[in-house]
Parts: structure tokens; C-alpha cells; sequence
């Protein structure tokens, strides 16, 4: 009979820890945080630039919070539907970034309003959704209890300072 090793288990992460794992952490974050702040900033501008009235704009921000809603799901989906070769977390990690090119892309092309604007503005935010789903599962996965402080002010203090730069 097979030894069944349990990955989650803190003396398996203790096993399979690096102390890399934390600047990694912090990369990601970083421009996830600059990610964030910048397409927000770059959707409100957008609306503004588009003459929308103010209740507009606020009620095209609130539909493009939708997207945070499905932070559960997608959380789900990513612990029971791993790609077998790749894992649970990287595929769908990978998958955000992927969905971002052609939403950005199509974001920046769009010279007006409209229902596809709305639907790349949407997949754009779906697609930061997505990341930040499986890396927040994936620093849970991977993390000893001990380092779990640390992981997190690593990823907070990332993200700050990248929605600092992404702002600018």
C-alpha cells in the first residue's frame, strides 16, 4: 500500500519551504497592486473622457465590483478542479494573466462607450479577480504557520506600495 503524503500539513510545508518564498510573494503583489490601482484609475478617466454623468460612472463602477463576488467560486473551483500537471492554483493564476492582455488591450483600443467596453472592462477586473483568488490559496497552500505573518505583511506592504506607483 502507497504512503499518502499530506502537502497541507505544516511539517510538509516546513519541508518544501523556501525563504524566497516571501520576495516572490511580494513581487506579485506589487504589481498586482499596481495592476489594480492603475485600471481603476484608467476606467475612471475612461468614463470621464466618454462624457458620462457622474450617476453613470458610479453605477459602472459598482457593476464592475461584480467580478468580486465570484472570489469564491472561483476558489472553489481552483481546490477541486486542479489541472493534474500543473496543480490547483498555477493554471488558474496563469489563466488570469492571460485573460488580462486581450481585456486591457481591448480597453485601450475602444475610443467609445459601449457594451464591449463594459464586457472588457468586466473580464479585465475578472481576470485580477482570478489572480488574486488562487495566489492568496496558493500562499496558504505552501506556508508554514510560522511564516504566515510574515507572507501576509509581505503581500499588504506590496500591494500598497504598487497601488502607490500605479496611481502615478
Amino acid at each position: 500500500m502507497a504512503v499518502q503524503v499530506n502537502y497541507f500539513s505544516d511539517e510538509s510545508k516546513r519541508s518544501h519551504w523556501r525563504p524566497w518564498f516571501v520576495w516572490l510573494e511580494g513581487l506579485f503583489y506589487f504589481f498586482q497592486g499596481f495592476y489594480l490601482t492603475g485600471m481603476q484609475t484608467f476606467l475612471g478617466v475612461s468614463m470621464a473622457n466618454f462624457g458620462l454623468a457622474m450617476d453613470q460612472q458610479a453605477n459602472i463602477s459598482a457593476m464592475l465590483g461584480i467580478p468580486s463576488y465570484t472570489k469564491m467560486f472561483i476558489g472553489l473551483l481552483s481546490d477541486r478542479l486542479p489541472f493534474v500537471r500543473f496543480g490547483r492554483r498555477k493554471p488558474y493564476i496563469a489563466l488570469g494573466a492571460l485573460l488580462y492582455i486581450p481585456a486591457f488591450a481591448l480597453l485601450l483600443s475602444m475610443k467609445q462607450y459601449g457594451f464591449w467596453w463594459i464586457a472588457a472592462a468586466l473580464a479585465a477586473q475578472l481576470a485580477w479577480v482570478m489572480v488574486d483568488t488562487t495566489l492568496d490559496a496558493r500562499t496558504v497552500d505552501v506556508t508554514p504557520q510560522e511564516y504566515a505573518g510574515k507572507m501576509q505583511g509581505a503581500a499588504q506592504g506590496s500591494r500598497m506600495a504598487g497601488m502607490g506607483l500605479g496611481i502615478v
